[in-house]
């Protein structure tokens, strides 16, 4: 989709036009969220449709799925690797110490099954992982996720917004956070 003042000029692959057309997929302006995120292409757009064939040749070979293929995290690299800026999260920011980084979420965005995402699951994940002792006993926090012994904690503070909050200065979180560790 494109910007276009206060309205969204946005285009749907056609075979997505035929679903919504046959009842089977909402309308597009019931997808997008309040404000989609709008890649600019580097080149030119592309093509819908076709066969897109890859092959990996070995372990190391996995980085270009997660480059390619999982790279939605709130954060991300701008396309010259220079500066991390917003992606799933609408904007951030972080306190003067480094210590507390807090994230806006983009409103409408949903999972595949249509459900919205939220702070909520940010805090799912949190408890789910990096809180639950029983998991973290086998499977320890990592060390980007801690300041010190600490791990960090994560409050949500309403339904697109959440917190992340270090017991000591953290100035490298958010450069890690849009790295493929920071799933």
């Amino acid at each position: 989709p494109a910007a276009s003042g206060d309205t969204l000029d946005a285009k749907e692959a056609p075979m997505l036009a035929e679903m919504v057309a046959a009842g089977t997929l909402p309308p597009l302006e019931e997808r997008l969220p309040v404000n989609p995120l709008v890649v600019e292409p580097v080149e030119s757009l592309g093509q819908y449709g076709g066969t897109w064939r890859s092959g990996l040749r070995g372990g190391q070979d996995t980085a270009w799925l997660t480059r390619i293929l999982g790279y939605d995290y709130l954060v991300r690299w701008d396309p010259e690797w220079t500066e991390v800026i917003p992606n799933i999260a609408e904007s951030f920011e972080s306190n003067a110490d480094a210590t507390e980084y807090t994230f806006y979420l983009r409103e409408g965005m949903k999972w595949s099954d249509g459900e919205p995402f939220t702070a909520n699951d940010i805090l799912f994940w949190y408890e789910a992982v990096i809180a639950d002792e029983e998991y973290v006993s086998t499977h320890p926090v990592a060390s980007w996720l801690k300041t010190g012994d600490d791990p960090v904690v994560v409050e949500v503070v309403d339904d697109y917004t959440v917190k992340f909050i270090f017991s000591a200065p953290n100035g490298l979180f958010l450069q890690r956070l849009a790295t493929p560790s920071g799933l």
